[in-house]
């Protein structure tokens, strides 16, 4: 009989579809780069938040410019909050960027930058909130939500930054940001990490 008023009640967290296809091969379908920077899979410099070697190291180009990853085809099929997520540990940079871009018309581009150095959220643009949780050994869990305005296929980067509120990176060619568990998800939170092998 679990009718019993002195057992609390379980929470259960709803349930949820990553929309991103290959949540840690950012080589995979409906991935791409933006200003030469390079994912490197499976980095040997750090564990993820797993405790084994499959974290990604996004490095840096030798460049001043903006320097992302982005997922696409992200398939938004209501109006409503949508929530992207990853885990970042540093390696050089004190910052990171979520943006949600205007493909498909599902989202105004906007987003929030993180400070992955003292685990804070830093600066937050319009329509956006943030979150940063910390997991240990470096790494944090950041995520920002926004509401879709549109039903279509969508797209977000997660960007190197290496100042606030500037999406402009000074990248050298070797420094770069440890990333892993990339998530987007219908909610105005971020659930667990629902992992990802090639299909939403």
């Amino acid at each position: 009989d679990y009718t019993d008023s002195s057992c609390p009640a379980l929470l259960l967290e709803p349930q949820r579809t990553n929309l991103v296809g290959f949540s840690e091969y950012t080589d995979g379908t409906n991935w791409s780069n933006e200003g030469s920077i390079v994912d490197e899979e499976n980095t040997s410099e750090t564990t993820s938040p797993e405790g084994v070697y499959n974290a990604v190291k996004l490095v840096s180009a030798n460049a001043t410019s903006e320097q992302w990853i982005q997922a696409s085809g992200l398939n938004v099929t209501s109006t409503g909050y949508y929530t992207a997520s990853c885990f970042v540990k540093k390696s050089d940079y004190d910052f990171f960027y979520i943006r949600f871009t205007g493909v498909g018309g599902v989202w105004g581009a906007g987003g929030a930058w993180f400070n992955i150095n003292t685990g804070s959220v830093a600066t937050i643009q319009s329509g956006v909130t943030a979150d940063i949780i910390d997991y240990g050994n470096g790494w944090y869990r950041v995520s920002a939500t926004k509401e879709a305005v549109g039903t279509a296929f969508g797209a977000i980067r997660f960007q190197l930054a290496s100042s606030d509120n500037s999406t402009t990176l000074v990248g050298d060619g070797s420094k770069g940001t440890y990333t892993y568990g990339f998530q987007v998800e219908a909610g105005s939170y971020a659930t667990s990490y629902i992992p990802t092998y090639g299909t939403s």
